[in-house]
């Protein structure tokens, strides 16, 4: 039984994804605040101390076999639009698939295929420093030392590392907060509320406040206040998804069903942006609306359809290791 708080995270997640590709305006930073933060944090929450190579298995079928069909799936695709096209390179095309997607900031293809890379790396990484540091103070230490180190690791040699190495170091203490998160076994303080909601709001306005922050680029301003602020991002996200759940259930069972096949709304995400063609689908339903909010709604409404349409072909759920979840009882929620 699943708690469909955290897929409802998920959802708003992948939204923000899809939203942060689409603008490049003063809504940015605010977009930025926690959105692949959160993919993180979720990962660090449902994660189980196993052995390392049982880790490799695992997260390599829950990752790295996305990113492979992600990235062949799109060479293909390209190859067959470009195969007359004189200047069409195939291999520097592929070439960024065997470096965990780094190498994509010199070609506008396929970017987006990092995230997996990443998260792949962080949950090894931390596989071993739960493995072998034992204790909730000396592991948090220890995670601060990583997350330091990717940080400047990301700024100086974003381009030299390969698998996203730096950026899954960096993010590595959402990671932990996670699964720290989870040590308490609480959706919601039990004490002090409103100092948590206080702070969460002031150390996110900051952030927003201080500029966009992305991961993949190394782009901070003022470290520790970045990972408060995505912190405090994560809590009002994650409060506002448990409130949801109380508040309006129908709602919130659907926006689960809809986060829970999140890694199939960014790989049909990841595709549409790199080729195009939501707007000949899409365009014709959203005719009422201005052409800036009309993009991101048709890129939304593109990759929610086709995904849904994914997930109903058993071999597509079989791969991605989907299935139907069957959530607690809301009800339980609240106690």
């Amino acid at each position: 039984m699943r708690n469909p708080v955290f897929d409802i995270m998920k959802f708003i997640a992948i939204m923000g994804v899809i939203v942060a590709h689409c603008v490049h305006d003063w809504r940015q930073p605010l977009v930025y605040i926690c959105t692949l933060q959160l993919f993180f944090f979720v990962g660090g929450y449902f994660f189980k101390p196993k052995s390392i190579a049982n880790a490799l298995k695992y997260e390599a079928q829950r990752l790295l076999i996305p990113y492979l069909i992600g990235g062949v799936g799109i060479s293909i695709i390209l190859t067959c639009l470009y195969i007359n096209n004189q200047n069409f390179n195939l291999w520097d095309r592929i070439s960024p698939l065997f470096t965990g997607g780094g190498a994509f900031l010199n070609n506008h293809y396929g970017f987006m295929l990092w995230f997996f890379s990443a998260l792949f790396v962080c949950s090894i990484i931390y596989t071993i420093v739960n493995q072998y540091i034992k204790g909730y103070i000396y592991s948090t230490l220890v995670i601060i030392a990583i997350t330091t180190i990717g940080y400047y690791l990301s700024i100086y040699y974003i381009r030299v590392i390969p698998f996203l190495i730096p950026q899954a170091c960096a993010a590595i203490i959402f990671f932990h907060s996670g699964y720290m998160f989870k040590a308490y076994n609480s959706i919601t303080p039990k004490s002090h509320a409103i100092i948590w909601w206080i702070l969460a709001i002031v150390f996110a306005t900051i952030l927003y406040n201080i500029g966009p922050c992305d991961i993949f680029t190394g782009l901070y301003r003022m470290f520790p206040l970045y990972i408060l602020g995505s912190l405090g991002g994560i809590f009002i996200v994650s409060q506002l998804s448990y409130y949801c759940c109380i508040l309006t259930p129908k709602i919130a069972n659907i926006l689960a069903q809809l986060g829970s096949i999140s890694i199939l709304i960014y790989l049909v995400h990841f595709l549409e942006f790199t080729v195009g063609g939501s707007h000949y689908i899409t365009s014709k339903l959203l005719f009422f609306i201005d052409n800036y909010e009309q993009t991101i709604l048709e890129k939304i409404l593109f990759a929610l359809i086709v995904s849904l349409l994914l997930y109903q072909i058993p071999i597509v759920r079989r791969v991605f290791r989907l299935s139907k979840p069957q959530y607690i009882d809301i009800k339980t929620l609240k106690s």
